[in-house]
């Protein structure tokens, strides 16, 4: 089965991470517009013309996200906007959406909020309501921010889009689609799974995954967030799982491990460092040796092995580096997926005289294929 990668789409330069400051460090101008999923019948909000307009904006956006007009959404795309992405990048990146939601996945407004913002740099806003804080769009007053539940299939992901007046109308400023769940669980759900699981590797591995789901709106700013990060690191120091795998391979350099987003569930991302230039052929070879190697591991099924965690692994994907990269992430050197299937050691049984023995060594299946290339 081939397995697809899960992708953070987003349509504007991403800001960098920030450190949460006190709220009164924050500029004040958030205002909660509607909650309520059909906004239609929402009459809370008073029938000004500006309101109106808002109303009528957002009603037109979400249908555009439920029927998937890709063309007709980049037309109300702001003119920077439109400078950042071209139409046809923008459609084959949306259609990717079909892969992890289904055709028709349903779209409803969970949190919209009206940003009073600054012409300069902005700070994040504070929504007192919500208990978050708000990244406006650089360089706009008065905006829009919609935050848009998308329900898939088997998972739930989430529209965080941007919106402000240009020439009398509302227009797209940020686009941006970010998962939220995974294997139908939330981000709180996988750290709760990792708070209460004893094997260092795999609380480290929950953890690690529930603060990407997290993490995945870098627009949006939530409590603790920091303090969840150094429990990460905490744990991941404690399982050592980049020093305990090193020497599993010869030809590559293990730089770093990490959870990943697998079909099956819980995944696994070996950032693998090449000294030397190398082909495709070369990359999918490593990473299907360096995914046997955990296979091998993974026979070791008594019970007080250390490698029982890897039972919960259903895929390996392979990462490749150079020296020369610093920052680990997925890059020209293409992404490997490793899906590693273990056959069991057969139960035991009285053997015939003249039957051959059974070797005790049970030969995985694996089966490497490459993604984002």
């Amino acid at each position: 089965m081939k397995i697809f990668p899960y992708f953070y789409l987003s349509l504007s330069v991403l800001l960098s991470a920030v450190l949460l400051p006190s709220p009164s460090a924050f500029a004040q101008g958030c205002e909660r517009v509607w909650r309520n999923p059909d906004i239609a019948k929402d009459e809370r909000q008073p029938d000004g013309e500006a309101e109106k307009t808002r109303r009528k904006f957002i009603e037109n956006l979400q249908k555009l996200l439920q029927k998937q007009k890709w063309n007709d959404l980049y037309e109300i795309f702001h003119p920077q906007l439109q400078k950042q992405m071209s139409k046809k990048r923008f459609r084959v990146r949306m259609g990717n959406l079909v892969k992890i939601y289904g055709k028709r996945p349903q779209v409803t407004n969970f949190r919209s909020w009206r940003i009073k913002g600054t012409e300069g740099d902005p700070k994040p806003v504070a929504c007192a309501d919500s208990n978050l804080h708000v990244f406006p769009t650089y360089g706009f007053g008065d905006q829009l921010s919609l935050w848009l539940q998308i329900l898939g299939d088997e998972d739930v992901g989430r529209y965080f889009v941007q919106a402000a007046i240009k020439d009398g109308s509302w227009r797209l400023t940020l686009v941006h689609v970010h998962q939220w769940t995974h294997g139908g669980i939330d981000g709180p759900a996988w750290v709760r799974r990792g708070v209460e699981e004893s094997n260092p590797a795999l609380k480290y591995l929950y953890l690690d995954l529930g603060f990407k789901l997290a993490m995945s709106n870098p627009h949006v700013i939530w409590p603790g967030r920091e303090s969840l990060k150094r429990d990460v690191l905490a744990a991941k120091q404690k399982a050592g799982l980049s020093k305990a795998l090193q020497p599993m391979t010869d030809k590559v350099k293990l730089r770093d491990i990490s959870s990943a987003f697998n079909r099956k569930g819980l995944g696994l991302t070996a950032y693998l460092e090449f000294t030397k230039e190398t082909s495709k052929s070369d990359r999918k070879e490593a990473c299907k040796e360096f995914a046997s190697a955990l296979a091998e591991k993974q026979l070791d099924d008594t019970p007080d092995s250390t490698w029982v965690w890897l039972e919960q692994i259903p895929g390996i994907q392979c990462v490749f580096v150079y020296p020369r990269h610093k920052e680990l992430r997925p890059n020209k050197l293409g992404t490997y997926q490793a899906s590693v299937k273990v056959r069991k050691k057969p139960k035991k049984r009285k053997k015939k005289k003249k039957e051959e023995k059974r070797s005790k060594k049970i030969a995985p299946t694996i089966k490497v294929e490459a993604i984002g290339i």
